[in-house]
């Protein structure tokens, strides 16, 4: 199965802050065949962690390099 996150999907799996949601935004992710991130939900990832949660640049950074590396997901 190949998905699309919103950047809800997206938060919700790197932020681990609603045990429910998390988990299961998490679960989507690892269980897809491909997931396809777009330029637009990267750029709101960005913007939410930084405006919202007051997230330094250098965290921001590790966040998006650990979305990176995994298997299944492509930019």
């Amino acid at each position: 199965m190949n998905i699309t996150p919103d950047t809800n999907v997206l938060l919700r799996a790197s932020l681990g802050d609603d045990q429910l949601h998390s988990k299961l935004a998490e679960e989507i992710l690892e269980s897809a065949s491909r997931v396809v991130v777009t330029n637009h939900a990267l750029c709101e990832f960005a913007w939410v962690m930084r405006s919202r949660y007051d997230t330094s640049r250098e965290n921001i950074a590790i966040m998006i390099r650990t979305l990176c590396s995994a298997r299944n997901i492509v930019f």
